[in-house]
């Protein structure tokens, strides 16, 4: 069996300039007075699709800060308790 094909295709007969992409909904549209889908109306869905990957951009971008956050917070602690650990040695008078 096949594997079934995408609906959201990239659109090359629409592209605009070098890199950039169109995408057209080719899933049936169900219009009133119209059986099946209108072979010459597929909705533009490019800046849907540029929001989708922009909003996953940001996820990432805000994981990634987050995580070097906890990073941050955990090298402070190790920082401060082995700062605490030497000030402990080094204040012990020694008899000599």
């Amino acid at each position: 069996m096949a594997a079934p094909r995408s609906s959201l295709l990239p659109d090359p007969g629409h592209s605009k300039g070098r890199g950039h992409r169109r995408y057209r909904d080719l899933r049936k549209q169900d219009r009133p007075g119209r059986a099946g889908c209108d072979s010459h109306h597929h909705p533009d869905i490019t800046e849907k699709k540029r929001s989708e990957r922009e909003k996953k951009a940001l996820e990432e971008r805000l994981a990634r800060s987050e995580k070097m956050e906890a990073i941050g917070t955990l090298a402070g602690g190790v920082a401060h308790d082995l700062n605490n650990i030497l000030a402990g040695s080094s204040a012990t008078p020694t008899c000599s």
